[in-house]
């Protein structure tokens, strides 16, 4: 009698386990690495527009009229959809809508941050900044939320003041609440359990 040429079925479920096994471990390190990866871009646009701002400070004696929708043009000239320069906000990756968008940028007046630079409004002084980069999350955005992307669930948002107050903070970070001149001034804008960066 010849001898079988094949797997068994033992050496066929070994295969499948070890498949499994390096499945279990890639995926949940392939997710912290997007994470990651997109956190950096966020902090590293809010710290181009810091630089930015300041630039504009220096040549202005005020933020008052800064508009970075100059840092967002694309090869033709024109502004990217990504800049919203009445709103003064950003969302990121640039060019990206939907799901796909992992941060959403906000560029406020320091001293009313309700407002934003780039207007006519008298009562901002333009004296003071706020940059707060919100994941785009259901943890900011809440449960509902559509075009909330998966893969932002349990990243950092960030907070950035021209007074020095760089923190940032896997919890909810909204606009309406983080974005007030009182919680602003107040020793944690970023809540209990945030941590500076």
């Amino acid at each position: 009698m010849g001898k079988s040429k094949g797997f068994t079925l033992i050496e066929l479920m070994i295969v499948v386990v070890i498949i499994a096994i390096l499945a279990a471990i890639a995926i949940p390190s392939y997710r912290e690495y997007v994470r990651r990866a997109t956190a950096s871009q966020a902090m590293q646009e809010v710290q181009k527009l810091a630089e930015q701002l300041e630039r504009h400070k220096a040549r202005n004696f005020s933020y008052l009229g800064f508009n970075g929708a100059y840092l967002y043009k694309n090869n033709l000239g024109s502004i990217s959809s990504s800049y919203d320069g009445t709103k003064a906000e950003l969302t990121l990756p640039i060019d990206v809508a939907g799901k796909s968008k992992t941060y959403m940028v906000y560029i406020r007046d320091g001293g009313n941050p309700t407002k934003t630079l780039n207007g006519t409004d008298d009562t901002i002084r333009g004296q003071g900044w706020v940059i707060l980069a919100m994941a785009n999350s259901t943890v900011n955005l809440g449960e509902g939320c559509t075009s909330c992307n998966d893969l932002q669930n349990g990243n950092y948002s960030f907070l950035m003041t021209s007074t020095g107050v760089k923190c940032k903070t896997k919890l909810a970070l909204t606009i309406e609440k983080t974005l007030d001149a009182t919680n602003l001034k107040s020793i944690k804008p970023c809540g209990e359990k945030s941590e500076n960066w």
